[in-house]
């Protein structure tokens, strides 16, 4: 039986330094105080990626002491893309990585920030776009 495509899944995961190298060099980069969003169109070329894209995340130990924190910061990274992924238009390799952490490093805030990202970055869908809009209306203030 073929699992169900409900879009509750991270997307393919970026795992060679190769593609994360070539995403951060040749892609566009948008930004907050908090996280960056790099994203490149996918390479049909390129064997290891696949068509709807991949994902990648960075916690660097210089933004992130300790790695209780940083896998912390991961986790939640990991856990609100994966929410948001379902809206995200096809065909583009994306990475997210941490610059620093917040005074107050709940979900709520991370989801925020990367929905402002995904935004900023043109990379939502239609339903994505107004899905975020009600959402930003209900987290809190950053």
């Amino acid at each position: 039986m073929p699992a169900a495509t409900t879009g509750n899944r991270l997307p393919p995961r970026l795992t060679r330094a190769s593609d994360f190298r070539r995403i951060i060099r040749n892609g566009r980069r948008c930004q907050h105080a908090f996280l960056q969003l790099y994203v490149l169109p996918c390479n049909s070329r390129n064997r290891h990626t696949s068509s709807k894209g991949n994902a990648g995340f960075i916690v660097p130990d210089r933004a992130v002491h300790g790695a209780v924190k940083r896998n912390r910061v991961r986790r939640m990274m990991k856990e609100v893309f994966r929410h948001w992924w379902k809206y995200v238009l096809p065909g583009h390799d994306i990475i997210l990585r941490a610059r620093s952490i917040p005074e107050n490093d709940h979900a709520s805030f991370t989801e925020a920030v990367i929905i402002m990202l995904l935004m900023t970055a043109g990379l939502l869908t239609r339903e994505g776009l107004e899905r975020s809009g009600e959402r930003l209306r209900e987290l809190p203030e950053m």
